[in-house]
């Protein structure tokens, strides 16, 4: 695919996100689906970076997602008149080149496709309808928790509590995460939600993902600064809805103006972004996973 079609696929994606701004609604301040993130349908792995923000914000009822081939080898048939939703993926290519130590030179594309949701089907297994997990307050707490304890013990920044702490910040300089203490969030969400903020900027770190304009963030105002945010929205957002917790985010006009011109003025801005926010969450959680299409 040329840089153009390349180019087409990013403002393609550009134009969904601004179209969801326009209707007053931020992609990656959404509720999940029973608090689970889009799930493949033929692999049963959720779906990552970009995709899961493209999925949510249809607000379908299943969480889990499919091509027209992988719903009907699930025993289902896609309803006539139902129209499917873009993902994307980036797809290696290994080229022959003289030029290369071993002859062989490969890039990545991006390419895309389309799948169904669960709900936009007859005939499928109850498996792919699940009913809200119960969980209570406290177990979703507790989840948080955990996953914060597990980063910040484990080669995490240095976390300090200060009673009179106007914002809580990223300090990328000193590695060091200032939160309020505990009692003076408004709500339990509230308080995971800019946890997992400021958490998912500390992943940027040189001795982290070393992520491009972290250093910068100080910035108010900044390129990076406005990129790295995005990173961190998005990455809460996804650590949330693993915990089952809702976004709870009023969203204020003058919000979604800012981000609807900062991504308008930048296509590569989304994708990069969601993608940046993922291998956040990767590291944050310790996990490892091998990209498959659907």
């Amino acid at each position: 695919m040329s840089k153009q079609g390349q180019d087409t696929i990013k403002q393609m994606i550009t134009d969904l996100v601004v179209a969801e701004l326009d209707a007053g609604q931020v992609p990656w301040d959404r509720g999940w689906v029973n608090g689970q993130l889009p799930t493949s349908m033929s692999t049963g792995k959720p779906y990552r970076g970009i995709n899961v923000f493209l999925l949510n914000m249809r607000g379908m009822p299943s969480p889990y997602w499919g091509t027209f081939k992988a719903i009907t080898d699930a025993g289902g048939q896609v309803r006539k008149g139902e129209h499917g939703t873009t993902v994307v993926f980036w797809k290696r290519v290994v080229k022959e080149d003289d030029t290369a130590p071993d002859g062989k030179r490969s890039f990545f594309l991006l390419r895309y496709y389309r799948v169904f949701n669960a709900s936009q089907a007859d005939g499928l297994p109850d498996k792919f309808f699940p009913k809200p997990p119960k969980m209570s307050d406290t177990e979703r707490n507790a989840r948080a928790e955990t996953i914060l304890a597990d980063y910040f013990e484990n080669g995490g920044p240095q976390v300090q509590h200060l009673s009179n702490l106007n914002s809580p910040a990223y300090i990328p300089a000193l590695d060091v995460i200032q939160f309020p203490h505990d009692g003076q969030f408004t709500s339990a969400t509230n308080m995971y939600r800019t946890k997992f903020h400021e958490t998912v900027h500390s992943t940027g770190a040189a001795s982290r993902l070393n992520r491009k304009g972290i250093a910068e963030y100080d910035y108010h105002g900044s390129d990076q600064y406005g990129d790295e945010e995005l990173v961190a929205a998005m990455g809460q957002s996804m650590l949330l809805a693993l915990c089952g917790l809702d976004p709870q985010v009023r969203n204020t006009t003058a919000y979604i103006k800012s981000w609807k011109k900062a991504i308008q003025s930048n296509p590569d801005m989304v994708i990069a972004a969601a993608g940046a926010a993922q291998k956040a969450m990767d590291f944050i959680l310790d996990t490892q996973f091998e990209d498959t299409d659907d």
